[in-house]
């Protein structure tokens, strides 16, 4: 007990130098960890990112779909319409293939 008294001063320091290197040693832990969450954090706004990007392009894919659609039904009506306009002169009493007449039939 007396070498530590007779040695207080030092005895002070070593324990404060062991406290420091506990906290050194704690912040270099506590760093390698807030490094690994900012690594995961940005891989998953890349991530997420990503997957915005795909959610836009799935959506101008469909809107271009529709277009397409729409405009391939428009030009079946015009030509059915057409087809049904035709002057078809001395023919108009000739038989209609049955599968025009049921496409004639169903657009109406």
């Amino acid at each position: 007990m007396t070498f530590i008294l007779r040695n207080l001063p030092a005895v002070v320091v070593a324990v404060a130098a062991g406290l420091c290197v506990w906290w050194v040693m704690h912040l270099l832990a506590e760093n390698d960890a807030l490094a690994a969450d900012n690594a995961r954090l940005t891989r998953n706004a890349a991530v997420l990112s990503d997957q915005v990007a795909q959610a836009r392009l799935a959506a101008d894919v469909a809107a271009a779909y529709r277009t397409a659609e729409t405009k391939r039904a428009a030009e079946a009506v015009a030509t059915v319409e057409a087809i049904r306009n035709l002057d078809l002169g001395d023919c108009a009493d000739a038989m209609l293939d049955d599968d025009l007449a049921d496409l004639l039939n169903g657009v109406r």
